[in-house]
């Protein structure tokens, strides 16, 4: 029975701002240190002092996505 009440029961959102905000930097913040460690996509090809930042910059437009998307999903 405790299976059932699990599976009926509803997901739980955080429907904040801040919930919204703290999710869309925890994916930047994820994608900053795996794209370094793992380099997909050739970015081992990057040359240079400033990898760390074009690597960052690269991964940005990830925070509007998330944000978008988690709008969506909340409202």
């Amino acid at each position: 029975m405790k299976i059932r009440t699990f599976l009926n029961a509803s997901y739980p959102l955080n429907a904040s701002y801040l919930g919204v905000i703290r999710n869309a930097a925890l994916v930047w913040l994820f994608l900053v240190i795996f794209l370094p460690v793992f380099q997909p996509f050739g970015l081992s090809s990057i040359p240079g002092p400033f990898k760390i930042l074009k690597i960052a910059l690269f991964s940005l437009p990830s925070v509007p996505v998330v944000l978008l998307i988690d709008s969506i999903i909340t409202y």
